[in-house]
């Protein structure tokens, strides 16, 4: 019963730090927050969404069996947070490189 509350609280964990990456912080405008973060959201969640439908089936059937649903979301929650890492990279030497030639 331990080592599942364990990972019940690993998958939190690994929610809120995937929820902390993806928001979209703007000082003083909360609402502009929730638009930017949510935009950010439906842009990027689909490619996400895509990886996990062929990673899981993947696994699918190379184990013969279906995965349980938390060994999915945590899948899911993995791959968002690597891709959040790259395009944040992106976006912030995008950003660097507009500023250095102004």
């Amino acid at each position: 019963m331990a080592a599942k509350g364990k990972e019940i609280l690993y998958l939190i964990l690994l929610s809120v730090i995937y929820l902390f990456c993806i928001l979209r912080y703007f000082p003083d405008q909360p609402m502009n927050s929730l638009r930017a973060t949510g935009v950010h959201l439906l842009n990027v969640s689909p490619y996400v969404i895509g990886l996990t439908i062929v990673i899981t089936s993947m696994l699918n059937k190379i184990s013969g069996e279906r995965l349980a649903w938390d060994r999915v979301i945590r899948i899911y929650l993995t791959l968002g947070l690597i891709v959040e890492f790259f395009y944040g990279l992106y976006n912030y030497l995008d950003m660097a490189q507009k500023n250095s030639s102004l």
